[in-house]
């Protein structure tokens, strides 16, 4: 596969998941549950900064020193918040990065952007869950962690965070040979090994070599997550791809646009309806700062002191802001 094989080739299938590892996460309605702030603390630049509907329980994967992934998914307007390096204390959150993704749509973040990933690919749809194996099928690629990975990637990453020219570049896809026999797994295995012939794997992040991600399940079994052991990453074949793009020189093209953004109204007294219409071109999502994400081309808002507003644009060339203030009396 590349002179990398030489040093994963004998690594054995790895499972961080099962009923004591694996990540978590939290299932909120909009509609119900109050707004937030996250303090991003590492990067701002490459992150979408907006309040998220989350509470003060909500779960936070790992421990100290640790990826401590944080999944909000908003079953109200379809939205999925990932951060990592999350932390609370003091009754508020902190976090090193935060990307918002929609789950009615597809997009990439910008060239050389992160996520919670180090690939710039969204964490939660590639993990292997319980309800998907119960169920019979994994209908997705799963992530999965190489110790080392090349300053590249490959799309639909956006971003890459390692160093080795011997290494695989972020986002490489693998499946597993159609020829290796699945039969002697149990049941539950042969679901997640099927899903990895079929729809393969994807190198998203630097850790364990060859460790796939899924979600920690009381319901899970150990010994099927330990008899993945039976696979090694020599049973991997490269999916052909389009080519590697260099961290140094990523692809260039057309910025979104923010053609108008205007107020209903310039001032109001606290709490009066304001709608807030924009007209945008290029852009694949975008948001409000203090609104949060937002689709179509207007939203109403109720500032009760005087507020401004920036919208934020974005592709895969990068990001476009325009600000109007509301002012309230």
């Amino acid at each position: 596969m590349s002179n990398y094989t030489a040093a994963a080739g004998n690594s054995a299938l790895q499972g961080d998941l099962g009923t004591q590892y694996g990540e978590s996460w939290n299932v909120v309605d909009s509609s119900t549950q109050a707004l937030q702030s996250i303090d991003i603390t590492t990067y701002p630049t490459e992150s979408d900064i907006v309040p998220v509907p989350v509470p003060n329980t909500a779960a936070i994967e790992g421990s100290t020193g640790g990826d401590n992934h944080m999944f909000v998914l908003d079953r109200n307007r379809c939205w999925l918040y990932e951060s990592w390096g999350t932390t609370f204390s003091n009754g508020s959150f902190q976090a090193a990065n935060m990307a918002v993704w929609d789950l009615a749509n597809t997009s990439q973040r910008p060239y050389n952007w992160t996520s919670a990933d180090a690939a710039g690919l969204p964490v939660f749809p590639g993990l292997v869950r319980y309800d998907e194996v119960s169920r019979g099928a994994i209908n997705h690629a799963i992530r999965f962690t190489l110790k080392t990975s090349a300053n590249a990637y490959v799309a639909p990453a956006t971003h890459s965070a390692g160093s080795d020219s011997n290494s695989f570049p972020m986002g490489t896809r693998f499946r597993l040979k159609s020829t290796f026999n699945i039969s002697t797994f149990s049941p539950a295995d042969q679901v997640i090994l099927t899903a990895m012939k079929h729809y393969g794997l994807i190198l998203a992040d630097n850790g364990l070599d060859f460790e796939i991600a899924g979600t920690i399940d009381p319901r899970w079994n150990d010994a099927d997550v330990s008899a993945l052991k039976g696979v090694h990453f020599s049973d991997m074949e490269v999916i052909t791809q389009g080519g590697a793009i260099n961290k140094v020189s990523p692809p260039t093209g057309v910025s979104p646009q923010i053609t108008n953004f205007t107020s209903s109204a310039a001032s109001v007294s606290a709490g009066q309806a304001v709608t807030l219409s924009w007209a945008t071109a290029n852009d694949s999502w975008d948001f409000i700062d203090v609104v949060g994400p937002v689709r179509g081309t207007s939203i109403v808002v109720t500032p009760t002191a005087t507020t401004t507003y920036t919208l934020n644009a974005t592709n895969i060339y990068g990001r476009t802001k325009q600000s109007i203030t509301v002012q309230v009396y």
